[in-house]
């Protein structure tokens, strides 16, 4: 974070020259990242998404058996 600070103040001059193309850029640069992370991480989300699900199985089966004990 300390190194856009210093880009900022050493380049302050071109930026508010420009500021639609530093905010397009940054933009960009920002989605575009936010898009590839996504992308590589899809597996992992969707890994943890189905033990999610599966363990609201298990809850939802053991309240299940706490309602209604085994005879013997």
């Amino acid at each position: 974070m300390q190194d856009l600070i210093t880009f900022l103040e050493a380049n302050s001059a071109l930026v508010l020259a420009n500021p639609a193309a530093f905010a397009t850029f940054a933009v960009l640069f920002g989605g575009g990242g936010f898009l590839v992370g996504r992308y590589l991480l899809t597996e992992r989300i969707a890994n943890l998404e189905s033990r999610i699900a599966r363990r609201d199985e298990e809850i939802a089966d053991l309240k299940g058996e706490q309602k209604a004990p085994k005879r013997e």
